[in-house]
């Protein structure tokens, strides 16, 4: 594969070289961990496209080098941040005659050279690890540059400021006094370098409370605060009585899926898409990015996070220590899902001329900023046809999870949500809400946290195959097609009142039969002995039986062998979590923890003698 993509980067068309780039950066990220050996020739492909003659290329190969330096993918060393500050001083000029004139070559070379360091600086997002000072500093030196490398200095910069804002009072701590005198003379406006220890969010709270007021949001049951191990959320001014309403939101102010089509630019545009037609979130999520300034929810938009901790956000380590939890695969999914959206919402803007400004600005870390605001926060209204359409209610999102019942209402007369208290709440107590029935997974997932709680909603995804190389593959398949099977799927552990699902049972009963085996089973039923005699796969395919005369007609509760292969394979998901290992105390872990104890629950029902 890496062969065919060398030879595509080197196509006389620069179009074909840009897109070979983009095509490894969505292979890599899709198959991260398979692709880890061709690490170095992957380094080698992409910083010989840095310098690539065509600006485009050697934009799209910067983008590329700092999605993997961020997932660990490529790792930053010495002879990186070497090799980009020599290139990066390459001179304009070249003496041709005895007369110095302005290369071409040469300016490619620095540029290419400006752009290894944007990576660098840009790699990470929420820190600043010991290697970003020095490539910021030496970014500061082409200030004069041709407008060319200026520009791709200015968007760098511009990203830089963004996601390192908030924790600006913390990040400061890792540049000396020159080197921040430096940085607000020639990159970054004064007003992120100041020494406040108030993050960005308590600032525009003010601003934000008094635009709540302006729309006619009455707060005087509530108060924003900080909690620990929660972040911000409501605590409760005064006593308030379970089911009373403590918030109410007029429709005025939440955006929809209808306040986007009443947008000149993005009606239009939603009309001829059928992606952002069909995903309301998607189009909930650029059109955050459209409005973040100059807008009537500029307020809004000011509190919301810079940073989430969905696995949009997570790292190579964080990824890799979710390799035991079954959760693993739609995490992948989700990601890769993301990318794809992002790579065809990039091509899709390029061609808007009424959206210039968010196809110039729009990149993959704003493009899962926004992705994870409405994943976090979404939640469904009626229209004015009664049809459920996606919004975000501003301030009721500041309220965090606790397990309860649904206490969010939607008044049509009223036009206005309604937020009423699950129980009980003293004066300086904080709120909840509950958030829905999902599983731990899930939460992690689109919420990015795990509830410490017991989820009585949570449960295990068990994966199983049928192989291939089954002597028996073709008539099995036919039996689990069936019963409306899968040869290869993911099946609840549990289904209600934590009973087993019997789709496992099955699965398994009819992974285990072998050709020409014959079984005979004798079951009661009261004082009448009824015998079956089940023969080879072919027999019992040529029987009509129902899902639920296999399992009764199998017993396969209370087969031995079922529960035997069952036992053996919890036993191997419950070894290879490895929880005595666990140190981190953070939300993968909570996962982790929490799959373990589902899946020893399940082995000791099933260790029970029936």
């Amino acid at each position: 594969m890496f062969h065919f993509v060398s030879k595509v980067c080197s196509n006389p068309k620069w179009h074909a070289r840009r897109a070979a780039i983009e095509f490894v950066q969505n292979m890599i990220f899709c198959n991260l961990f398979n692709a880890r050996p061709y690490a170095q020739r992957l380094r080698q492909l992409v910083f010989k496209c840095l310098f690539d003659e065509q600006f485009e290329v050697r934009t799209v190969a910067s983008v590329s080098l700092s999605g993997f330096y961020q997932c660990g993918y490529i790792q930053i060393n010495n002879d990186d941040l070497k090799y980009f500050r020599v290139m990066s001083k390459t001179s304009y000029f070249t003496k041709v005659d005895g007369k110095k004139i302005t290369s071409a070559e040469n300016i490619v070379k620095r540029h290419g050279g400006v752009l290894g360091l944007c990576a660098i600086v840009l790699s990470s997002p929420y820190d600043i690890p010991n290697h970003v000072p020095e490539a910021l500093m030496l970014l500061c030196e082409h200030s004069h540059d041709p407008d060319l490398i200026q520009k791709s200095i200015k968007k760098a910069l511009s990203e830089f400021r963004r996601t390192h804002h908030d924790s600006w009072h913390e990040h400061r701590e890792k540049f000396t006094e020159d080197q921040l005198v430096i940085l607000a003379d020639v990159l970054i406006s004064p007003n992120l370098l100041k020494s406040n220890p108030i993050c960005d969010r308590e600032e525009h709270l003010h601003s934000f409370i008094d635009w709540l007021h302006s729309n006619g949001v009455d707060t005087s049951n509530f108060e924003i605060c900080s909690f620990e191990n929660y972040g911000f959320g409501l605590k409760a001014t005064k006593n308030l009585a379970s089911d009373e309403c403590f918030l109410t939101v007029p429709r005025s102010i939440i955006i929809t899926t209808d306040t986007i089509m009443t947008s000149s630019s993005f009606g239009s545009l939603i009309i001829k898409d059928q992606l952002l037609r069909s995903m309301p979130n998607v189009a909930l999520a650029l059109f955050l990015l459209h409005e973040r300034s100059q807008s009537k929810w500029q307020p809004y938009i000011d509190i919301l996070p810079n940073h989430f901790n969905t696995p949009l956000y997570f790292d190579y380590d964080q990824l890799n220590r979710l390799k035991p939890s079954a959760a693993l695969c739609d995490v992948l999914t989700h990601i890769q899902r993301i990318a794809r959206q992002y790579c065809y919402l990039h091509n899709l803007l390029k061609g808007q001329s009424s959206l210039s400004k968010l196809a110039e600005n729009f990149s993959y870390d704003a493009y899962r900023w926004a992705v994870s605001v409405v994943s976090t926060r979404q939640n469904n209204i009626l229209n004015d046809h009664g049809e459920s359409q996606l919004s975000l209610i501003p301030v009721m999102d500041f309220l965090n999870h606790e397990y309860g019942q649904e206490c969010i209402h939607y008044d049509m007369k009223l036009q206005q949500i309604e937020c009423k208290t699950m129980k009980n709440v003293e004066k300086n107590e904080q709120i909840f809400i509950f958030y829905g029935k999902r599983t731990n997974a899930e939460y992690l997932i689109h919420n990015g946290f795990v509830p410490n709680q017991p989820n009585p909603y949570d449960t295990y995804l068990l994966k199983l195959v049928l192989s291939k190389t089954d002597k028996a593959y073709e008539e099995k398949s036919q039996l689990l097609q069936r019963y409306g099977l899968e040869t290869s799927d993911k099946y609840l552990l549990f289904v209600d009142d934590e009973l087993f699902n019997p789709a496992i049972f099955i699965f398994i009963k009819i992974f285990l039969m072998n050709l020409g085996k014959v079984v005979l089973k004798c079951f009661f039923s009261f004082i009448f002995r009824i015998c079956f005699l089940l023969d080879d796969i072919s027999n019992v395919l040529s029987k009509n039986m129902t899902m639920d005369e296999f399992f009764d007609i199998y017993a396969l509760d209370k087969d031995n062998d079922v529960r035997t292969f069952l036992k053996t394979r919890i036993q191997l998901f419950i070894r290879s979590l490895n929880i005595a290992s666990l140190k981190n105390n953070d939300l993968i872990d909570h996962l982790l923890i929490s799959e373990h104890d589902i899946l020893r629950r399940a082995f000791e029902k099933l260790e029970l003698s029936h």
